[in-house]
């Protein structure tokens, strides 16, 4: 669910106890020619939940503990994107002091997914206010409370690692990402079921 709909597993509510504990193997075929996009696979994922789960839901606003991301008070240092088109290139490579998140020809509202779908452990609302796609290159060493604590990154001397996430952002792109409390939209489940055999 929160692949499908871009939120993080905190923004939804409502789920009985085995949608955290059942595990499947899902297999798709897109309908379509080509190479779907990362929207496209989504739709896909959210169209098997609706037919094999029966998962139906509504939308609420809901205050809740997220982080922040805001322009940083010497203004964005954001790059405009080497090679522009349809689809953004989302990664982390190694670094050799430490870790180097890519969100190339991407949003900011699609870097703050990435952070908060693949980082952090509570949503992340992107209240820059800019617009516009950029190759967005952050390096930072994880702590563990990132990545459920479960990213490995090779010891480095400490005079020579790279800054903690949020020290990484506001120095490396001009933007503040603070935790605080914010309006975030929540998926409620109204109803899902556990999926009729193939």
């Amino acid at each position: 669910i929160a692949f499908a709909f871009r939120v993080q597993v905190k923004q939804i509510v409502g789920a009985p106890d085995w949608l955290n504990q059942d595990r499947y193997d899902i297999t798709g075929v897109p309908t379509g020619d080509g190479t779907p996009t990362m929207t496209q696979v989504g739709a896909m994922v959210q169209r098997l939940l609706e037919e094999r789960f029966k998962l139906t839901f509504h939308h609420e606003t809901r205050e809740m503990p997220a982080y922040v991301l805001n322009v940083g008070k010497n203004g964005p240092k954001l790059t405009p994107p080497a090679s522009p088109g349809p689809m953004p290139t989302i990664g982390f490579r190694p670094a050799p002091n430490g870790l180097t998140l890519l969100d190339l020809n991407g949003t900011l509202g699609a870097f703050a997914s990435v952070l908060q779908i693949m980082v952090l452990d509570r949503p992340v609302v992107d209240q820059t206010g800019i617009s516009g796609r950029f190759d967005v290159q952050v390096t930072f060493t994880p702590d563990d409370s990132e990545f459920k604590g479960q990213m490995m990154v090779p010891p480095t001397d400490a005079a020579s690692a790279a800054p903690g996430l949020f020290d990484a952002v506001q120095q490396q792109l001009g933007l503040k990402l603070s935790a605080q409390k914010a309006e975030v939209d929540v998926i409620s489940i109204d109803h899902v079921e556990r999926p009729s055999p193939n």
